[in-house]
């Protein structure tokens, strides 16, 4: 499986294989980078001006993206284990 990619706006949302918890998508427009926990869309690490953020944030919570998300984080990091499992 590939990572999740969708651009909005220039920002480009990605899923990595062998990465950490908690789930999280990179985003990254231009030189800035932020890992955006999936569940939140709280940046846990990075920078994102806050307009782009806000782009991020709206695609999660469009339709089934924050749930698709999460399955194609945990597809491409089986390592990882979901909680509460």
């Amino acid at each position: 499986m590939t990572p999740l990619i969708e651009t909005r706006e220039g920002v480009s949302i990605l899923i990595f294989s062998r990465d950490h918890l908690p789930p999280h998508l990179h985003a990254c427009y231009g030189e800035e980078e932020a890992l955006i926990e999936i569940e939140s869309g709280k940046v846990i690490a990075g920078y994102l001006t806050n307009r782009k953020l806000r782009v991020v944030q709206d695609w999660l919570n469009e339709k089934e993206n924050r749930s698709i998300a999460e399955v194609n984080f945990f597809a491409l990091n089986p390592h990882l284990k979901k909680k509460g499992k």
